[in-house]
């Protein structure tokens, strides 16, 4: 039995980001996968997804007066995911929504800090 993409793939802003009507459906199927429902949704990957958006909200608040380091550090993991992914030879479609799921988490905290 196949994965569903919730195993595997990334958690979406805000919860929808790989959903079949935003960018689900090219993702899964690039990946070879089938989209489940939410509640196979693994718990260890939610939490480590939650850690990790809050160790980077936590970097956009300290680097608010330096906008361009944040986007820097933002191009850096958009790179370094990518980069990945070509290794595992995945499709074009899912490494584009995983390249664009970092660059809207980015902004979304770059803007809401901005208004903090």
């Amino acid at each position: 039995m196949a994965p569903s993409s919730q195993e595997l793939g990334p958690p979406a802003i805000p919860g929808r980001f790989n959903s079949p009507w935003l960018f689900g459906k090219g993702w899964a199927k690039d990946l070879g996968l089938e989209l489940g429902s939410a509640s196979n949704m693994p718990v260890m990957a939610m939490l480590l997804h939650g850690a990790g958006l809050l160790l980077l909200s936590v970097l956009a608040d300290r680097l608010q007066a330096l906008p361009l380091v944040f986007a820097l550090a933002i191009l850096a993991m958009v790179v370094f995911n990518y980069s990945n992914h070509l290794f595992t030879k995945r499709g074009q479609t899912a490494n584009a929504t995983d390249a664009g799921y970092l660059v809207a988490v980015g902004l979304v905290l770059s803007l809401v800090n901005a208004f903090l």
